[in-house]
């Protein structure tokens, strides 16, 4: 009898013992605890937000490989970041809504966006990147392959068909009149078209517009050189006749409009008499 109470107070420890270290655990997972835990963890690891704008880039996948290194649950991401921009960036977050604040991606994408560092800046920084006083050429080398990353990915560019067409549709971009570039943009917009949907499209825009922006409207330039419209044999000899019966009728003897006579001839008829 007194062994089995024994054995049940030892029982009932142990499972309030269990209880009370479940419940410090649960603590200890709270997202408060959590955050502490992890944001000493990368206090070190992560670096402040550079001010120039083409260093975000590279600074963003520094972000990203501090949190794959320490496993940082996606729900501290933001938590964590938010403290290391700068003042400016802060500011602009004022204008995201709490629950995307919350959201590493969403946050990301709104401050590369707010830097306007998307494909065309991404590209072009590619294209005019020079080498720097002073850089090696290991160094530039490795600059010249993180920008042209940003951009083949900003295109969701990871194959060789994807890049290929990324090619075509660049030089097709390039090759475009600044009005059908505006309208191809306006309807491209965040998305990426391919380098056919481009073609398409700027067939479509020359289709309803002249060069000089104008809408063709009731315009017939079906199979018209250049989009103009070409007069016809008829319609030629018809304002031909037009011409020249709207001129006034003309004086064989002195080539002068009839009814007019020449002035000068009849100031020296009137002498001689």
């Amino acid at each position: 009898m007194v062994i089995g109470e024994l054995k049940m107070q030892i029982e009932r420890e142990q499972r309030a013992r269990e209880d009370s270290l479940r419940r410090q655990q649960e603590r200890d997972e709270s997202l408060l605890a959590k955050t502490k835990r992890y944001g000493q963890a990368v206090q070190y690891a992560l670096t402040n937000m550079p001010a120039e704008a083409g260093d975000l880039p590279a600074w963003f996948d520094m972000v990203d490989n501090v949190w794959t290194t320490y496993g940082v649950p996606d729900d501290l991401k933001s938590k964590l970041i938010i403290p290391k921009l700068t003042t400016r960036a802060k500011s602009l977050l004022t204008h995201l809504s709490a629950s995307d604040q919350a959201s590493y991606p969403k946050l990301k994408a709104f401050l590369l966006k707010q830097y306007q560092l998307g494909s065309r800046e991404y590209r072009a920084r590619f294209l005019h990147a020079t080498r720097a006083t002073g850089e090696t050429w290991v160094s530039y080398t490795s600059r010249l392959g993180n920008l042209f990353k940003y951009y083949t990915n900003s295109r969701d560019c990871h194959d060789f068909d994807k890049l290929f067409d990324l090619c075509v549709a660049d030089k097709l971009r390039d090759s475009l009149p600044h009005s059908n570039l505006k309208y191809c943009l306006a309807v491209e917009k965040d998305q990426c078209l391919s380098s056919q949907e481009l073609a398409d499209t700027a067939d479509r825009y020359e289709s309803n517009f002249f060069p000089d922006g104008r809408y063709k409207g009731l315009s017939v330039t079906a199979g018209q050189s250049g989009g103009k419209w070409k007069q016809t044999s008829d319609e030629k000899n018809i304002g031909s006749e037009q011409a020249v019966t709207s001129q006034p009728a003309k004086n064989a003897a002195s080539n002068v409009p009839a009814g007019r006579g020449n002035v000068s001839n009849n100031k020296k008829s009137t002498n001689k008499t």
